[in-house]
């Protein structure tokens, strides 16, 4: 009762750049955030007519003259498994290239069962000091090499690259002088998608918002206003660090999604910048493409996680909306891509359906059961645009 007479009386919280106030029954809404973001947009803009000079390391001397940090800037986190020379080598030549130098690469080789892979990191390893390389004596999965990764890392922060993926050579230079320019947790940023070729690119940038704080940041990426993956961010070491080592899921599809939700769940600050800084290699042929049992029971694991998570951390009250939220977009998405891509989708269909129905009677203190109708009666829900093929 007392906080019912003490929020009626005062209390504030912020949407967006909005900050709201309720003083006596009275809303009153104001911009604090404008000037920042005022600010972050000019010198996007000016940035963006002197594109030029990214590649010349346009933002050194700030590090240079302004930065009080000692150390590696970024701890840049490669993931190996089952590759070939034609995807690592342009990968790893992306990553030592860099125009910011004060890095480290770690590469993580998950017992890729390809010779070449081990082959070209030991190459790698020994033309560069800035590269350590680990290779596990067994496959463990995504989420256990980047959590063997962290272990390893001494950053201020955190870069993680999927090893048939590049980056543009500035990647590291652009994203880490606007973590440190506006003290953010997080940095976001657009990417590209290569089908087959150089010359067959789409540029894709999903965020809306240029700032965003505290629980704003969670509640947009239960919107899917924030990609889930893990490799279009920087990340500030010590946020990951309050999660500790293993707080990533092991050879589980959407453990991108699972990890960032933990992450986004602690997040003072996420400041988003209107540059593609890497490039999503799309192979049709990935195992990660394809529909089958373990690709609808690797969804529950991930929710099952998510509500230990949230139960753990005391999360309950104000997560509900988010877990639902997020959990409804992906049953959308996974109907969508059961009909693409299946060739018995009305099984994988009617077992997926099967699967949401178990999974919300189990945790019905958490989850909304109208789900269940809404999924029945919306098969054809088209897949949001801020989600990535192999993400979801």
């Amino acid at each position: 009762m007392l906080n019912k007479i003490f929020k009626f009386i005062y209390n504030k919280y912020d949407s967006g750049i909005y900050r709201i106030r309720n003083i006596f029954g009275i809303k009153i809404v104001t911009k604090p955030l404008v000037n920042k973001i005022n600010i972050l947009e000019e010198k996007i803009d000016k940035l963006i007519n002197r594109n030029k000079m990214f590649l010349s390391g346009c933002y050194l001397d700030y590090f240079d003259n302004y930065t009080n940090i000692n150390g590696i800037y970024v701890s840049v986190i490669v993931i190996v498994y089952n590759l070939g020379e034609k995807y690592l080598r342009q990968c790893l030549e992306s990553v030592i290239n860099q125009t910011l130098k004060n890095i480290e690469i770690i590469i993580v080789n998950d017992n890729s069962p390809n010779v070449d892979d081990d082959k070209l990191c030991l190459e790698y390893s020994l033309k560069d000091s800035r590269i350590k390389y680990i290779k596990h004596e067994k496959n463990i999965g995504a989420g256990g090499a980047r959590s063997t990764g962290l272990k390893e890392a001494n950053g201020y922060s955190l870069f993680f690259v999927d090893g048939d993926d590049y980056l543009s050579l500035n990647a590291c230079e652009i994203a880490f002088y606007h973590l440190i320019k506006y003290n953010a947790d997080i940095i976001t940023f657009g990417y590209y998608i290569v089908n087959g070729s150089e010359t067959n690119i789409k540029d894709v940038f999903c965020e809306t918002y240029p700032l965003l704080y505290d629980a704003n940041i969670i509640e947009s990426f239960s919107l899917t206003k924030i990609n889930p993956a893990l490799w279009n961010k920087l990340y500030k070491r010590d946020l990951l660090l309050k999660l500790g080592y293993d707080f990533m899921l092991t050879q589980c599809r959407s453990e991108d999604l699972n990890a960032n939700y933990k992450i986004f769940s602690l997040a003072n600050s996420l400041v988003n910048i209107p540059f593609s800084l890497y490039y999503y290699n799309f192979r049709i042929g990935s195992q990660e493409n394809i529909i089958n049992d373990k690709y609808l029971e690797d969804i529950f694991i991930v929710f099952d996680n998510l509500i230990e998570f949230i139960k753990s951390h005391n999360f309950i009250n104000e997560h509900k909306k988010y877990i639902n939220l997020i959990f409804i977009n992906i049953c959308y998405y996974t109907i969508n891509e059961i009909n693409a891509k299946s060739n018995d989708s009305n099984k994988f269909a009617d077992k997926f359906i099967f699967y949401v129905h178990e999974f919300i009677n189990k945790n019905l203190d958490i989850m909304d059961k109208k789900i269940i109708s809404k999924i029945q009666t919306r098969p054809d829900q088209t897949r949001p645009d801020q989600t990535r093929p192999d993400q979801t």
